[in-house]
């Protein structure tokens, strides 16, 4: 399944979802990342750049499926949370000042940036896109 990322109906950027694993690979501007979720019990997960395969950053999920910990490896620390009870709107925000807000339907919606980049933007709407995701199953 692809997902366009568009901004006033230009395209700049895709998540593509594999069939089989959740593993979306997604692109914004020109940051490209594979997004890969591990565990079982305590599930953990990897953003990685396409191309270089450097891990950029490790995610840490809550188990209410509301609030992740983003743990980069330049040693910045990100927190993303859902910020209403219908899942439509989400924040990350980090000591270092990045704050990033997301308001809409599934991955349809509008991204205000006030201090972030490209990597950060992407984790948030893949963070957002595993929770709708487990939403989904059950």
């Amino acid at each position: 399944m692809r997902t366009q990322l568009t901004e006033r109906d230009i395209e700049v950027g895709e998540i593509v979802r594999r069939v089989w694993r959740y593993e979306p690979k997604a692109r914004l501007n020109n940051f490209e990342v594979v997004f890969s979720v591990l565990g079982f019990f305590n599930r953990r997960g990897t953003l990685t750049q396409v191309g270089t395969n450097v891990v950029l950053a490790e995610v840490v999920f809550n188990r209410w499926r509301r609030r992740a910990q983003i743990n980069w490896t330049n040693g910045k620390t990100h927190l993303w949370n859902f910020t209403n009870f219908w899942h439509t709107r989400w924040e990350i925000n980090g000591l270092d000042n990045t704050r990033i807000l997301f308001n809409g339907l599934s991955l349809r919606g509008e991204i205000t940036v006030y201090d972030g980049d490209g990597y950060a933007v992407l984790i948030g709407l893949l963070i957002a896109d595993y929770y709708w995701h487990l939403r989904r199953k059950g």
